[in-house]
């Protein structure tokens, strides 16, 4: 059984620990309501200090399958943490990499072995993990303490899409139906709907700038957060099917045929 990764954000790392540095390639194209599944393919280089700016053919390419102790083929959040390892949400639960063998990180709250749809790793090393059923849980990193977010603060009974941390440290979470939701600080809930906010029932594609500034795009239109409310500031032809700000300034847009940088 192949490895497939359902991802979130078109987005590439680069990490490099004790000499080696892992890369990783992650597209995720949504459609209305639904999410494709896509390969992951982990790729590992090589190098020194002194030749990071060349170019370098010592790649090579090893995947990770169910038989080598994935729990599951469905892998829908990855990230590193500072202590180096992989974190994994997979429809069968979160998982810990440690380039040799993988760990199941029992989830404290919500279901025993949740299917995590999307995560997020936040300024505090927090891993926020999106489960069906619109469960949201909070986790330190020593995976000892976690905070329960459900319908009962206000979150609705639906799938999350995607999750994203602005500059205030706020987590905002986007959902199928187009609504766009917000965790502020103190743990207030706030919604953002299609009717008072965000016009369209599209699933909302999200990014944060530089300035730490939520953007938002839906229905061909494009908004920012700003004053408490989302201002209108233009329109895509296509709409992105994700997008993520770069370090210049502008943004890179990957639409379902195009991927360009503005």
């Amino acid at each position: 059984m192949n490895l497939r990764y359902s991802a979130n954000i078109a987005l590439s790392n680069a990490a490099k620990q004790s000499g080696w540095s892992i890369f990783f390639s992650q597209l995720r194209t949504v459609s209305r309501l639904a999410e494709k599944t896509i390969a992951l393919c982990i790729l590992a280089l090589t190098f020194t200090s002194d030749i990071l700016a060349e170019s370098s053919t010592d790649w090579y390419y090893r995947a990770w399958q169910t038989d080598d102790g994935l729990p599951s083929a469905t892998v829908n959040g990855i990230f590193q943490n500072k202590e180096g390892y992989l974190l994994l949400g997979t429809l069968s639960g979160l998982v810990r990499f440690d380039g040799v063998k993988f760990e199941e990180i029992p989830v404290p709250l919500g279901r025993s072995r949740p299917l995590i749809r999307t995560m997020l790793y936040d300024h505090l090393d927090t891993l926020w993990i999106a489960q069906d059923g619109g469960i949201i849980v909070r986790l330190n990193s020593k995976s000892t303490n976690a905070t329960l977010f459900t319908s009962v603060n206000g979150l609705p009974d639906l799938t999350p899409i995607q999750m994203v941390e602005t500059g205030d440290h706020s987590v905002w979470i986007s959902y199928p139906d187009g609504s766009v939701f917000s965790i502020d600080a103190v743990n207030k809930v706030s919604r953002y709907s299609p009717t008072n906010e965000l016009p369209g029932r599209e699933v909302a594609s999200m990014t944060v700038d530089i300035n730490g500034q939520l953007w938002c795009a839906k229905s061909g239109l494009l908004a920012k957060y700003s004053g408490g409310h989302f201002v209108e500031t233009g329109g895509f032809l296509d709409h992105p099917a994700q997008w993520l700000a770069s370090k210049d300034g502008g943004f890179w847009i990957c639409t379902s045929t195009k991927l360009r940088i503005c």
